[in-house]
């Protein structure tokens, strides 16, 4: 049979079929279930500075009870597989040092570790991957190991509204207070180390603006066009 015949005979095959879509894998129902009983358990027996409404957290993910007052979780807020939530110093602290706005999603494998400050704003979205930082390990007494000099003072992190940060990306801040305004895209693998104007793509190692929103013609335009 030629390949013509062949072609008019699947199509007239597969207009006669109704493809039926699988059922999802049953044992998704129980990785639903027990990431509402970690939520819940969370919820009861972990003393957040806050836990909001809808949250939703992975029983992968890892949240020292210990760390959690200097956690602040709003409503909605999304937690994937295997995230880290690391506060430094915790012991001695009176205010939250990770404040988690509405609605943020935080995707799977992702670090943030404050020792100051990291408030990640509402709506924000976190690809896999991501670290955000507000310190970083000290290293500047070559007489002793790494792991010995704790970590440098550092600053404030904040992630500006609907921002997105992509696959990768790392948002690390020495001192001072880093922000990356709203509405911005961190490229996959970015290492942002200056604060973001708002309405910002950057990319690159060290992240650089490379497109910002034009109000006036409506649109996403190329730095330097």
């Amino acid at each position: 049979m030629r390949s013509s015949e062949l072609n008019a005979a699947g199509n007239a095959i597969g207009s006669d079929l109704t493809i039926a879509v699988p059922r999802p894998d049953p044992l998704t129902y129980l990785e639903q279930l027990l990431v509402k009983l970690n939520t819940w358990y969370l919820r009861v027996c972990y003393p957040f500075a806050d836990c909001g409404a809808g949250v939703s957290i992975h029983y992968s993910c890892e949240i020292p009870r210990q760390m959690a007052l200097g956690i602040w979780i709003g409503k909605s807020v999304f937690l994937g597989k295997g995230v880290w939530l690391n506060v430094v110093d915790f012991a001695t602290r009176s205010t939250p040092a990770i404040l988690l706005g509405d609605g943020c999603a935080i995707g799977r494998n992702s670090v943030i570790s404050a020792k100051n400050r990291v408030c990640i704003e509402s709506g924000v979205l976190l690809a896999p991957a991501v670290l955000i930082m507000d310190h970083n390990h000290e290293f500047s007494d070559i007489s002793r190991s790494i792991k010995e000099q704790g970590t440098t003072p550092g600053g404030t992190v904040t992630i500006g509204k609907n921002s997105w940060l992509g696959y990768g990306a790392a948002v690390v801040c020495g001192k001072g207070d880093l922000t990356i305004g709203r509405n911005c895209v961190v490229a996959a693998n970015a290492v942002v180390t200056k604060s973001v104007p708002p309405y910002s793509v950057v990319g690159g190692n060290p992240a650089k603006v490379i497109r910002r929103f034009d109000q006036a013609s409506d649109s996403w335009i190329r730095v330097g066009e």
